[in-house]
């Protein structure tokens, strides 16, 4: 039997699997920077395993023109995407499995109990900038190619691998892969979701408030208006907002988070001078919505609300603030929890694992929403790793985990792509 097989496989070659995981980690593939490297290496690996290899650039004329894409200036030359393809016998459904290539800047070298770019393995864990986020899942796509050449498998569907760029920055590298065409009859999007299965995620999309003050001499103060100090009680008035947005929206596959749409303040800027009262106070934030709600009515929410507010309080009531949306926004999105996708990866991982997998939706933005909005395919997000460890000088994945979430998948991979 086939399952006996890849069980067997992965657990004869699970070091190769984790020495694939660090040969990724070694490459910096910084968004917007050097993910060229890591795809070349994508591609390598790939190739003596698929019957297609498609190499691309995406357009960025292309992408801007889209009414999902909200990035401006944002180049792709030597950023590409790489897609492998498994053809099948067209006898079953096919799937995508997606993950980014893109890690976030690593931050201070010395502050990580290895280098970023070590792949070190510490405590039965390996370390280092995108060792959850996302080349966990990367590793496992390139491993299970080989896997399935090597045991000459042949699926009923075609099995698509989707490395793509930009996730970290304005999700292009996905898009551009619904644009070019690709389809498939489910996707799974490998992100570390500590193998939590995940059939939705929120949205989330950054702002700009500009608050004006009176600026004045210090020795004037008493006639000037601070605009920091405005700024600072509108923030605290946001918090209101935040807390009636979590109870309007606590549905089934958020309601064990204590905040899963945000509304933060993550910048707050004043005068340059110190010695002055400040006429102008800049707040920039992320606002985050449920994947039911469209980034429309968020907007509209925010605005109504900081105007509503403002009418609270003398001065500004006559120096209405101002709100902007600035280039950052990524729609939710979510599928029913006993879709076919859901209910077979469940499945296989009671059958793997031994226990009962969690359904929740997924507290942040990924490209999940390319995929279900806008090439119209189920999609779920699962991959090892945890989600608090990411972007982080801890950032790590369980050499344990990273092998049960191959197991799960194989197990997954063979029955969705034979069964018609």
């Amino acid at each position: 039997m086939p399952r006996g097989r890849v069980q067997e496989y992965i657990d004869a070659r699970g070091d190769e699997l984790v020495s694939l995981l660090q040969a990724l980690v070694r490459i910096p593939s910084v968004v917007t920077e050097g993910e060229g490297e890591c795809q070349a290496f994508v591609e390598e690996t790939l190739r003596p395993y698929c019957d297609q290899v498609d190499v691309w650039e995406p357009d960025h004329e292309e992408l801007e023109s889209h009414p999902a894409y909200f990035q401006r200036g944002v180049r792709y030359d030597g950023r590409p995407n790489v897609v492998g393809l498994i053809k099948g016998k067209g006898e079953g459904r096919s799937l995508i499995l997606n993950a980014h290539a893109d890690v976030v800047a690593e931050g201070p070298h010395h502050l990580w109990p290895a280098g970023p770019w070590e792949g070190a393995i510490i405590d039965g864990k390996i370390h280092g900038r995108g060792a959850a986020d996302c080349k966990a899942g990367l590793a496992i796509a390139l491993f299970l190619a080989k896997m399935f050449r090597e045991l000459d498998i042949e699926l009923g569907g075609d099995l698509s691998i989707h490395s793509v760029v930009d996730e970290e920055w304005g999700g292009g590298g996905s898009l551009s892969a619904v644009l070019r065409g690709y389809v498939a009859d489910g996707v799974v999007i490998l992100e570390p979701t500590n193998l939590i299965i995940c059939p939705g995620c929120r949205g989330g999309q950054t702002f700009r408030i500009t608050v004006k003050g009176r600026g004045a001499h210090p020795v004037e103060s008493h006639k000037g208006v601070s605009a920091l100090k405005k700024a600072i009680w509108l923030m605290e008035c946001m918090d209101k907002l935040q807390e009636w947005r979590q109870e309007q929206w606590r549905t089934e596959l958020f309601k064990d988070f204590p905040i899963f749409v945000p509304l933060v303040i993550g910048r707050i800027a004043a005068e340059e001078f110190p010695s002055k009262v400040p006429e102008k106070c800049i707040m920039e934030g992320l606002m985050g919505y449920h994947p039911q709600e469209e980034y429309q009515d968020a907007r509209r929410e925010l605005e109504e609300f900081i105007a509503q507010a403002a009418r609270m309080d003398p001065w500004l009531r006559e120096h209405e603030p101002q709100v902007e949306w600035l280039g950052l926004n990524k729609e939710g999105a979510e599928i029913p929890t006993d879709h076919p996708l859901v209910v077979a990866l469940k499945d296989h991982f009671r059958e793997v694992a031994g226990r009962e997998p969690l359904i929740q939706g997924f507290p942040a933005g990924t490209d999940m929403p390319y995929y279900v909005r806008y090439g119209r395919m189920p999609t779920i997000l699962f991959g090892p790793g945890e989600p608090k460890d990411c972007h982080s000088i801890n950032e790590a994945v369980a050499i344990d985990d990273l092998i049960l979430g191959a197991k799960i998948m194989a197990n997954f991979i063979l029955e969705w792509c034979a069964t018609a």
